[in-house]
């Protein structure tokens, strides 16, 4: 699954949430029933209902970050390390495996 087709399977169910029309008879009213808020330390809706929102956040999905594997140094100094070890040709391949493998829809639907 390409990496966009993954962007779009996060934000396209954000983007119906908050943007749903809930037009009821006057089709210049500015209240949206979907939007949420904040009410003191709550999130409500327009009913004044508390809302648990549950995800997760990618963050830098695909960066490699030194303080996660806790190996010292940056991407590029991994990568390089990579390259050199592996070679051009399973370093491409690894690095393409990687992009296809690291979320995949049975993960997101998890």
């Amino acid at each position: 699954m390409k990496r966009t087709n993954l962007y779009l399977l996060f934000f396209i169910p954000v983007v119906i949430l908050f943007s749903g029309s809930s037009v009821k008879g006057d089709v210049k009213s500015p209240v949206n029933e979907n939007w949420l808020k904040v009410s003191g330390d709550q999130i409500v809706n327009q009913k004044g209902d508390t809302v648990v929102l549950r995800g997760f956040g990618l963050g830098g999905m695909l960066h490699m970050e030194h303080f996660i594997d806790g190996y010292s140094g940056n991407e590029e100094a991994m990568r390089e390390g990579l390259l050199e070890i592996l070679g051009q040709k399973k370093y491409d391949l690894f690095f393409d495996e990687f992009l296809k493998s690291y979320l995949t829809e049975p993960d997101a639907k998890y």
